[in-house]
């Protein structure tokens, strides 16, 4: 799973040329990872990928999906 989630960090990196910002997963994809590398999920992880996992239903999402979510603008 998380060999997947890696693949479409760096399609999405080759496609635009930055990094994404967030991975957007289903909760099935989520207890995969929670249950295979649980160093993620700590509050001091021992693995930092370099962006965001969102969680999503499973209805709007079957697969991962790699994206970079802009900030929200300044209020004045």
């Amino acid at each position: 799973m998380l060999d997947h989630i890696l693949r479409q960090v760096q399609g999405f990196e080759r496609r635009h040329g930055y990094r994404p910002n967030v991975v957007f997963i289903n909760r099935r994809h989520y207890r995969v990872l929670r249950h295979n590398y649980p160093g993620l999920f700590q509050a001091d992880p021992s693995i930092e990928l370099g962006f965001r996992i969102a969680v999503v239903p499973e209805d709007l999402m079957s697969q991962p999906e790699a994206l970079f979510l802009r900030p929200p603008p300044q209020a004045a």
